[in-house]
């Protein structure tokens, strides 16, 4: 029996180390978006172009030749949601059928989301250069991007997002932080519909200062769960079998 007890304080002792290492690299996730993708940017050239922006509206922002380097940033960001959203789904996986199956949907979602960062960001640096020589491709990449961007990858990124929300909601006590993951997954998917139809500055603007604060806050959870008794219902569970 003494054997059974180590072996299920070694496994708690694992699923604590998976969180540790998801908070992490969420830490560098958040961090990376807030500061890399947001803050440099827009002190560098200003409010982002959208689909109904003009094409020299477009140029004149990507005309700023050091959006390329940052630009790189977004692969390394893709990286490391995939260990964040991992130890989320897990840590999120103690609730009942409704959120495992939530948490996993979520995670699928982001696997899937992640490569699609990666495609836009490199554009992104393309859109940089073709912008510097002022090349006739400029507006098929534009409007490439802004397709890709702008609403594909926020309909994936609603969809991960407000999936880890209903996950957090069906879970053993809800949070205000559930509702907000709702929220901002509904938000990106209005914003999805920018080619199709204009989708007013306040709503981009709330939804991405939304999309901060559940971010930043989920991570800050995560880090609590994982340095206290992020797993104490696997490690109550573990135990009891091996009496």
């Amino acid at each position: 029996m003494a054997f059974y007890s180590l072996l299920a304080l070694e496994v708690v002792e694992m699923d604590r180390f998976g969180l540790r290492v998801g908070a992490a690299f969420g830490w560098v996730a958040f961090l990376g978006v807030a500061i890399g993708l947001i803050a440099i940017p827009m002190a560098i050239a200003g409010q982002p172009p959208t689909f109904q922006s003009t094409i020299a509206e477009a140029r004149a922002y990507f005309g700023h030749q050091e959006l390329a380097v940052v630009n790189v940033l977004s692969p390394l960001i893709a990286i490391a949601l995939i260990p964040f959203g991992f130890a989320l789904r897990n840590a999120l996986r103690l609730g009942d059928e409704r959120g495992r199956f939530a948490a996993d949907v979520a995670l699928i979602a982001l696997i899937v989301t992640a490569p699609l960062y990666v495609i836009s960001s490199s554009i992104g640096a393309a859109l940089a250069g073709e912008a510097a020589r002022d090349s006739t491709s400029f507006e098929a990449l534009f409007r490439l991007h802004s397709i890709l961007y702008d609403s594909a990858a926020d309909f994936l990124e609603g969809t991960w997002i407000g999936a880890f929300g209903l996950a957090t909601l069906a879970g053993p006590g809800r949070s205000w932080l559930g509702w907000l993951g709702v929220a901002v997954g509904l938000s990106r998917w209005v914003k999805a519909l920018a080619p199709v139809i204009v989708v007013p500055d306040v709503v981009v603007l709330v939804g991405g200062i939304a999309f901060l604060v559940w971010f930043a806050w989920t991570v800050v959870r995560l880090s609590r769960q994982s340095m206290a008794g992020g797993v104490a219902t696997t490690a109550a569970t573990a135990l009891a079998a091996s009496r």
